[in-house]
C-alpha cells in the first residue's frame, strides 16, 4: 500500500513532465503543451484522465499483488435493505460538517498569511464547461477514488480489523489530497465513507455520498461565480 501511495504521488507530481517529454519526441514544443492546458476546458479533461490513471492502474496492481479475491475486496453488490438512504444522508451530513469546518480553517490560515491553494483555480464557462467540471469532479473522482481507497486499500486492510481499515484508509485518503488545509478534513470524510461502506455492505453507498458531496461543491462554485459577475 505504501508503494502504491508513493506511485500515486509521483504520477501527480510529474505527469506534466512525462507528457512534455513524450510530446517533444513527437516534435511538439513544451510551450505548446502549457498553452493547451491553460485552457480551462482542456485542463478539466486532462484532470479527468489523470484521475482515471492515478486511481485505477496502481491500485489494480495492488489488488493483484494482494492475492485476495475481488468479492472480498470490492463489495459491489446492492446495499443491505434499509441501510442505503439513512447512511447516504448521514454521510452527506458529516461531509457538510467537514466542508464548513474546512472553510473556517482555510480562512484562519489565510488570515495568518498562508496562501489559499484554490484561489487561482478557474473553471470553464458555459454549459459545456459545467458538464466537463461536473464529470471531472462529481463523477470520475468518486468512482475511481472509492474503487481505490474504500475498495482496494480498505478491503485489503480489513484482515487487521474493520476499525483499523477505516482509520488507515481515511488517513491515506486525506494525505492523497496533497495540501495541508485539506488533509485533516479529507481524512475525516474518508473515515465516514469507509464506515458507510461497511455498514451498508456496498461500495456504491460511498460512491453516492462522495458524488453528492462533490456535486454540491461544483454547483456552489458556479453559482458563486455567476453572482460575483453580477
Amino acid at each position: 500500500i505504501g508503494i502504491t501511495y508513493i506511485a500515486v504521488l509521483l504520477v501527480g507530481m510529474y505527469w506534466s513532465k512525462a507528457v512534455v517529454f513524450l510530446l517533444s519526441k513527437l516534435g511538439f514544443s513544451q510551450n505548446a503543451f502549457y498553452i493547451a492546458i491553460s485552457n480551462t476546458g482542456v485542463l478539466q479533461f486532462v484532470q479527468t484522465l489523470l484521475s482515471l490513471v492515478m486511481f485505477t492502474i496502481p491500485f489494480f496492481i495492488l489488488f493483484k499483488c494482494s492475492g485476495e479475491s475481488s468479492k472480498e475486496i470490492f463489495p459491489l453488490g446492492k446495499a443491505e435493505k434499509g441501510t442505503c438512504l439513512p447512511l447516504v444522508l448521514i454521510g452527506i451530513g458529516f461531509c457538510a460538517f467537514a466542508n464548513i469546518a474546512n472553510s473556517i480553517s482555510g480562512q484562519i490560515f489565510l488570515n495568518l498569511g498562508f496562501p489559499d491553494p484554490f484561489q487561482d483555480v478557474e473553471y470553464p464557462r458555459g454549459v459545456l464547461g459545467f458538464a466537463l467540471t461536473f464529470i471531472s469532479t462529481a463523477i470520475m473522482p468518486p468512482l475511481v477514488e472509492e474503487f481505490a481507497m474504500r475498495g482496494a486499500v480498505m478491503g485489503i486492510l480489513r484482515k487487521f480489523g474493520d476499525g483499523f481499515a477505516i482509520l488507515t484508509s481515511g488517513i491515506l485518503f486525506g494525505l492523497i489530497h496533497g495540501n495541508f488545509e485539506q488533509i485533516v478534513f479529507a481524512a475525516f470524510i474518508g473515515a465516514v465513507l469507509g464506515f458507510v461502506t461497511l455498514k451498508s455492505g456496498s461500495l456504491w453507498t460511498a460512491v453516492l455520498v462522495h458524488s453528492v458531496n462533490n456535486m454540491i461543491f461544483v454547483c456552489m462554485q458556479y453559482i458563486s461565480e455567476n453572482f460575483s459577475q453580477k
